[in-house]
């Protein structure tokens, strides 16, 4: 009789001839063998350890017996070398077994035919920044998506099935399935059942791993190497955000990024609807064509003060408020006023109303007729004036800013912008952005603000810390860590929100600093380039063709004044 033991493994071989020697098997061992040719085995023999089930079946029949060297192992162990220790540990033991064969059936080559036009599905891994799953889908788009994500990112998923169903043309079908994180070995396990029955539908998987905590991409990448390994078509997808290019990393390949992400892509990307702009009305775009008027009013801060005055006690008189209490600069005369005529009793205002500000205001097309003085006459004290329309009272408030910075993101040529942004459905500043512009796959958002921020608001809070606040919200969640937030003054804040807008990461540019001969213009047009020409450090082979956004509601309201219909 000859004892044989079969493994493939140097440390259980020494095993082993260890507990032969020690007396500690069935039987002592004659020979230790890597792999075993049933020819040799002889009626009375025995064999241990590991062995397929065919050879098995033909020791067997030789008339001799096979005890298998059956382990508890854990998956992440498996097909690895095992000390001596660890087989003790893993409840080591010889098993007898009977193995006969019933019957075979012939495999047929390949894999099993595909439902017609199944083409390819991609698969991400969904988490908290869910741009690199957009960017690397626009650059291979499937027919189908399939997301993997937890319950805790069930919102993140939700806004990425929008960004995704969003898409002009070809929108893909989303499918979304939930998975549980508890260990790697679960979620390989998962994934690889996942991805066996979409390789059966589909005649190529692309696998998007960027997503996701590290191990569940280790784990679907492994998932998806297995795969390719078998011989199914799969790409594994890594978007490289910093070095803008795309790995395919079961094929070395490196694809160059192109710009993809837009202004309806990042609102989006907040789990809003992209409710329309100021920028796509004709009102607005004529505010953009006065930069003569709104650079002087940025290097005259106390007309510009006197002007926002001005218009603030015009919106009241149009709103049917009483002015009361107040400073009134304006004689009421609720009937003039909504055909646009006013008459100015402010001293400051009218001041500047008679001289060079008059003629600025109609040459830019804010009046639409020259201020008339009637000094100290029997009309009384004040100087009339007419608006070109309702909308100068928006304009004159704040707008004139607002038009300004949104000419000069154009002037640049971003990939995408907005001014006036609308997010989602319902109204409020937490649903309002002065500008939003893309650029090589990252979003900007500009907060602009033409009076004093140093002011306290009703709480005791200052202006400039509501404002960075409402910023730092917003702009997170535009497109996480792709974005950059600016708060655009035009005049310097203080010390103490400085250091606050320092700490959320938002970059403040003062138009006019205090006490500065600095030329806050020029330095925020410059800033405003060199952002935009970071973003683009590749060329792109092919310009990103935006979608544009319809009118907001606030525009609506603004056309509604450049009619003549005062609406509050």
């Amino acid at each position: 009789m000859t004892v044989y033991f079969i493994t493939r493994h140097p440390m259980t071989e020494r095993w082993v001839r260890f507990a032969s020697r020690r007396g500690k098997l069935p039987w002592p061992v004659d020979a230790v063998l890597e792999h075993l040719d049933p020819v040799i085995v002889q009626p009375g023999d025995v064999v241990m350890g590991t062995l397929p089930l065919k050879v098995i079946d033909a020791v067997l029949q030789r008339g001799a017996q096979f005890w298998a060297l059956d382990l508890d192992v854990p998956p992440a162990l498996r097909g690895k070398e095992l000390s001596a220790t660890q087989l003790a540990a893993f409840k080591a033991r010889l098993t007898q077994y009977e193995v006969k064969s019933i019957d075979s059936a012939a495999v047929k080559p390949g894999r099993a035919a595909r439902a017609q036009g199944s083409g390819a599905v991609t698969v991400m891994l969904v988490s908290g920044e869910i741009m690199p799953n957009y960017i690397g889908y626009r650059h291979d788009p499937t027919a189908q998506v399939y997301l993997l994500f937890t319950s805790n990112m069930n919102d993140r998923k939700r806004a990425l099935t929008k960004m995704l169903e969003a898409l002009p043309a070809d929108a893909p079908q989303v499918v979304a399935r939930k998975f549980e994180d508890d260990s790697y070995s679960a979620m390989e396990q998962a994934f690889a059942v996942i991805l066996g029955k979409l390789a059966d539908q589909h005649e190529r998987l692309v696998l998007n791993i960027t997503g996701g905590t590290k191990l569940m991409a280790m784990a679907l990448t492994r998932a998806g190497q297995r795969l390719a390994a078998s011989g199914v078509p799969t790409n594994i997808c890594y978007v490289d955000t910093g070095k803008k290019c795309i790995v395919d990393l079961a094929s070395d390949k490196v694809q160059t990024m192109m710009p993809v992400i837009d202004v309806q892509a990042a609102i989006f990307a907040t789990g809003k609807q992209a409710a329309g702009c100021m920028s796509a009305t004709p009102v607005f775009r004529e505010w953009m064509r006065r930069d003569a008027l709104a650079e002087a009013l940025l290097k005259d801060q106390d007309t510009a003060a006197g002007m926002h005055a001005l218009a603030a006690h015009m919106r009241s008189v149009l709103d049917g408020k009483q002015t009361s209490g107040k400073k009134n600069l304006l004689r009421i005369d609720h009937e003039s006023a909504r055909d646009g005529c006013f008459t100015v009793i402010g001293e400051h205002q009218r001041s500047l109303l008679r001289g060079a500000w008059g003629k600025r205001l109609l040459d830019a097309g804010v009046l639409a007729a020259a201020p008339v003085d009637h000094g100290n006459g029997v009309h009384g004290n004040g100087v009339d004036i007419q608006l070109a329309s309702l909308a100068e009272v928006d304009y004159l408030s704040g707008s004139w800013l607002e038009a300004w910075v949104a000419a000069q993101v154009e002037a640049v040529r971003p990939d995408d912008w907005a001014a006036g942004v609308q997010l989602g459905s319902g109204s409020g500043r937490n649903n309002e952005l002065d500008v939003l512009l893309a650029s090589g796959n990252r979003t900007l958002a500009i907060e602009v603000k033409a009076g004093d921020l140093s002011r306290s608001s009703n709480d005791g809070v200052s202006k400039a810390s509501d404002t960075l606040y409402k910023l730092d919200s917003i702009g997170h969640d535009l497109a996480r860590y792709f974005a950059n937030n600016w708060l655009v003054t035009a005049r310097d804040i203080d010390k103490v929100d400085s250091e606050r807008a320092n700490d959320k990461r938002i970059t403040v540019l003062a138009l006019r600093k205090n006490g500065d001969k600095c030329d806050g213009i020029k330095d925020f047009r410059d800033a405003l380039r060199k952002w935009v020409d970071s973003g683009r450090e590749v060329p792109a082979a092919s310009p990103l063709l935006p979608r544009p956004l319809c009118a907001s509601t606030d525009a609506e309201r603004l056309g509604k004044h450049a009619q003549g219909v005062w609406q509050r």
